[in-house]
C-alpha cells in the first residue's frame, strides 16, 4: 500500500507541475519543451528533478523506499516467488546477466 500511495502522490505531483507550466503559457508536450527550464524557473526545475528521481527510485527519495519495501515484502513472505520474478531466462541487474532458477 505504501508503494501505491507514494507512486500516486509522486505521479500527481509530476503531472501537476507539467500542467502548472503549461498554464503559464509554456508548452510542455514533449521532453524537448522542458529544455532551459532551469534558467527560466530554477525552483520548478528542482522540484521536477526531485519528482522524476523519486519515480526512478533514486535514494534517498520516497520512490526508492517504496520499491525497497516491495522487494523486502517479497523476500520475507514469499521467497519462492522471488525466483519467478526473474523470469525463465533471468534478468539484467546492474549491467550483468542475473540467472535465477525458475521454481515451478
Amino acid at each position: 500500500m505504501f508503494y501505491v500511495v507514494s507512486y500516486v502522490i509522486t505521479t500527481l505531483g509530476t503531472f501537476g507541475l507539467i500542467m502548472f507550466l503549461a498554464r503559464g503559457g509554456f508548452e510542455s508536450e514533449e521532453i524537448s519543451d522542458l529544455a532551459g527550464l532551469a534558467k527560466r524557473a530554477p525552483w520548478l526545475a528542482g522540484i521536477m528533478t526531485l519528482f522524476m528521481f523519486s519515480l526512478a527510485g533514486v535514494p534517498p527519495l520516497v520512490g526508492f523506499y517504496a520499491k525497497l519495501a516491495v522487494l523486502q515484502a517479497l523476500i520475507n513472505h514469499q521467497p519462492d516467488q522471488l525466483y519467478r520474478a526473474g523470469g525463465d531466462r533471468g534478468d539484467v541487474v546492474a549491467g550483468r546477466r542475473l540467472l535465477l532458477p525458475c521454481a515451478s
